[in-house]
């Protein structure tokens, strides 16, 4: 997104030296549709809202103004910072933002997240709270927020499916080395990188 400064448009976030002087064309689109949500709201006064988004959108230098537009609107809010490999059954480790916002004056919606975890001190399984790490209000699992059992306090790791639980190995697969329509470059380097980080079998 941009900013009016001395009549002139210039980038509202710093570029780095390592993007060649360019703003992401898909970060400005999904940055521009973010304003929908206030649109749409004003017009059809939704009783409720969740909007999804990458973690980073709450950087966004709108934000803010963004916010206040939906509290104009009559709206209270929260945001839920949540992985979907916690939201089973989600074989993927996607970690994203919602803001949910409501009409003033209705009843807040629960949304303390928990996550069913093993504690291997209390040996038995719990309902994790979600624990952010000193002076985090935003961000990722495990970098920024983890999950502690309720009664002990010790980091857990919640359940989730793997990619083994999505596949259905009773269709015919052929192997990579068989297929008659080779991988794109970009496939066969991520195999690279996957065998060099993993080894192989």
């Amino acid at each position: 997104n941009h900013s009016l400064a001395n009549g002139k448009r210039k980038p509202s976030r710093q570029l780095s030296i390592f993007d060649g002087g360019k703003i992401d064309p898909a970060e400005e689109r999904s940055r521009a549709t973010m304003w929908d949500v206030p649109r749409f709201a004003e017009y059809h006064g939704y009783r409720i809202i969740i909007v999804e988004n990458v973690v980073d959108a709450r950087k966004w230098i709108m934000w803010d103004a963004w916010l206040h537009a939906m509290d104009s609107l009559g709206y209270d809010h929260r945001c839920v910072y949540l992985n979907s490999m916690h939201c089973h059954p989600t074989p993927q480790s996607r970690d994203r933002m919602y803001v949910v916002f409501w009409k003033r004056g209705n009843k807040r919606p629960n949304l303390n997240i928990t996550a069913k975890a093993h504690c291997t001190k209390c040996t038995h399984d719990v309902e994790a709270i979600q624990s952010w790490k000193s002076g985090r209000s935003f961000g990722r699992y495990r970098k920024q927020y983890v999950y502690c059992c309720p009664k002990c306090g010790t980091v857990v790791e919640p359940y989730y499916h793997a990619a083994f639980n999505a596949i259905d190995w009773s269709l015919p697969a052929p192997r990579i080395g068989d297929r008659e329509k080779p991988l794109k470059d970009a496939t066969l380097r991520r195999i690279r990188v996957g065998l060099e980080k993993f080894g192989r079998p």
